[in-house]
Parts: structure tokens; C-alpha cells; sequence
């Protein structure tokens, strides 16, 4: 969904979602986890720097909420 990378390049926090939502979270943390060194190579291969961050995995809680509240408010619209 997005990637935050600290300013010196040590680390990038990867937030990801499922088609599963939370209830595929340990699954698809697990998958990019055994993952995690080929797309860090794969990155430097592409950047072409000396050094890739190392790859932080976590769940995009932003669009999670963001479809809660759509699903909120189309059921409100659906109401009336």
C-alpha cells in the first residue's frame, strides 16, 4: 500500500494489505518475511546503492480504516 524510508536509508516500513483483511495478516507477514531478501536485493538492484534498507513489514491500519468509514457511510446512504 505504501513504504516509509527513514532519511538515512537503514530501514523501510512496507504497510501492506490483504484481500483477507486482518484475518490474513500472519499469513501474508509470513510470505513477505520469507520474502524479505530477495526484494532487498532485488531493491538494490534497481537503486543501484551500496545499501538497502532493511525491510519492515506491518499492516496499513490508514486503509483499513478508510474502508471501514466508506462501508459506514454507504450503509448511512443505504438507510435512507
Amino acid at each position: 500500500m505504501s513504504v516509509d524510508v527513514e532519511g538515512d536509508l537503514r530501514r523501510a516500513t512496507v504497510y501492506y494489505d490483504s484481500l483477507a483483511g486482518a484475518d490474513g495478516d500472519e499469513l501474508v507477514l509470513e510470505a513477505l518475511s520469507e520474502a524479505r531478501g530477495r526484494l532487498q536485493r532485488a531493491i538494490g538492484a534497481q537503486a543501484r546503492v551500496k545499501r538497502t534498507p532493511e525491510l519492515v513489514f506491518k499492516p496499513d491500519d490508514v486503509a483499513r480504516g478508510a474502508a471501514r468509514l466508506e462501508e459506514v457511510l454507504r450503509s448511512l446512504h443505504d438507510d435512507e
